[in-house]
């Protein structure tokens, strides 16, 4: 500031710019004051005409990337030296077109992420990828909170391009079918659903793909990214035993598109069924047992009433007698909560082959059906009177016709949009459910013995009989 002020702005900077190259191990050091006046003219012409000619080359070969096509931003430089040159420009322009401009943003970031691969700083460019694909992102939240503004698919295409580099960078990395290699390439198929985080439901925005080809060097076109995408995800997930079991199923059922995949659905949930029979055989049985000993817990309840502790121990004793294990039915309800995510995940693995499926009025089984899934919510709603235990009591019966009607609400609400493959499996696995205990109930008719009376301990004996000669017809 003191050269500034003694003699102007550019001789200020001038001096400030000497003292600053005056700072390298060979300089002899010491105090170093503004001098007092200008000594040199023709010294400070001829350095500031060597500093010019020396930044002429990098003014020269500096370029603007927010106007190059994506084959170009996909392209890696030729050297370290040019890539370290380029990220110098890049930083450079970043603050100018932040807020100003997405797509510019975008442009520059994705090439960024390709400059930095090339000088070996892998987890710095796998973020400058993915700032690409927040730029998209913010793009479709301002377009969904104010009308009139229109994402250009231009900018869609850079970030389907950043993220597909993305999963090919952490394929080369972790290996193709590590699990962040994978979700990095569910990520683009988001992309193309419109950047929601369901890869069903949503009609598919397809772009054109720029793909860079580590062999050949050099960038390949593809139409359809959606296409590209979708092979290579269901190559991913064939390794799976899900898949797997699916494609089977499908081979079985005669592998047409007309009626195949939705009879493979139905055989799964059969196959399940049965296979959980015996535990459901028992859990049934034990609820049933617990509805004939109601009568007499009651009777226990009105006899023990001031007595919890030994209220507990005469209904465990019940319970004992007659082998009944009251958390007997919980076991069959615990696991078919982790068979349904199961094959919920493996209808999503197998949803490219199921989108190629239709059954009865269902062109693709792999998108959301409406129609079947109110038949299923009907289901529902029929079995959910069928399970309940019957009551005499109005509001007892009132309060669990509202507990029906809540839970058909909240399955409507959070499964509508769900592939109609899957609502296909749960639709046949609650008609089978309810098929197997009615049979059940007429073996149970059959089989169940009399529910004996709960015999009086010696201390109740006395307390019955003096009970029964303080009656009014014994006196």
């Amino acid at each position: 500031m003191e050269a500034i002020e003694r003699f102007g702005v550019v001789r200020g900077c001038w001096l400030a710019l000497k003292r600053l190259l005056r700072c390298h191990p060979l300089h002899p050091g010491g105090y170093d004051p503004v001098p007092t006046e200008w000594s040199s003219h023709k010294t400070a012409r001829v350095a500031l005409a060597l500093l010019l000619l020396l930044l002429f080359p990098l003014l020269a070969t500096a370029r603007d990337w927010t106007n190059a096509s994506v084959e170009e931003l996909l392209t890696p430089p030729s050297s370290v030296e040019r890539a370290a040159t380029e990220w110098t420009q890049i930083q450079g322009q970043l603050p100018t077109v932040q807020e100003s401009d997405q797509e510019a943003f975008a442009r520059l970031k994705l090439r960024e992420g390709i400059v930095l691969v090339t000088l070996k700083r892998l987890e710095e460019s796998l973020q400058a990828l993915d700032e690409v694909v927040r730029t998209y992102e913010q793009a479709l939240r301002q377009q969904r909170n104010r009308n009139g503004i229109v994402v250009p698919k231009t900018l869609q295409e850079l970030a389907v391009a950043a993220a597909y580099r993305k999963y090919q960078l952490l394929a080369e990395r972790d290996g193709p079918q590590h699990r962040n290699t994978v979700k990095a390439l569910e990520r683009v198929e988001q992309l193309l659903h419109g950047g929601g985080s369901a890869t069903y439901g949503s009609p598919v925005q397809d772009v054109a793909l720029w793909v860079w080809d580590e062999r050949k060097r050099e960038v390949r076109h593809h139409d359809s990214a959606y296409q590209v995408v979708s092979e290579e995800l269901d190559a991913l997930y064939r390794a799976g035993w899900n898949y797997q079991l699916f494609d089977t199923l499908v081979t079985l059922c005669g592998r047409d598109p007309r009626y195949s995949y939705g009879l493979a659905v139905i055989l799964l949930a059969l196959l399940l069924r049965v296979l959980l029979h015996p535990l459901n055989r028992k859990a049934m049985k034990s609820f049933w047992k617990m509805q004939a000993l109601q009568p007499l817990v009651k009777d226990l309840q009105e006899r023990y009433q001031d007595d919890p502790q030994r209220l507990n121990a005469e209904i465990w004793k019940l319970y004992r007698e007659h082998k009944v294990n009251p958390f007997g039915g919980c076991l069959p309800l615990l696991l078919q909560l982790p068979i349904l995510f199961w094959v919920y995940y493996g209808v999503l693995h197998y949803r490219f082959q199921f989108a190629k499926g239709s059954f009865l009025w269902v062109k693709n089984l792999a998108q959301p059906d409406y129609p079947l899934f109110a038949l299923y919510l009907a289901i529902f709603f029929a079995s959910t009177f069928f399970m309940s235990t019957p009551t005499q009591d109005p509001t007892q019966r009132q309060q669990q016709l509202l507990m029906n009607i809540m839970f058909v609400v909240l399955f409507a609400m959070f499964f509508h949009s769900f592939p109609a493959a899957f609502i296909l499996y749960w639709l046949s696995f609650q008609v089978f459910y309810i098929g197997e205990n009615l049979l059940m109930k007429r073996v149970y008719a059959r089989e169940a013995l009399p529910v004996r009376e709960v015999s009086l301990s010696a201390e109740e004996k006395p307390r019955k009989a003096k009970s029964k000669t303080k009656s009014p017809n014994k006196q």
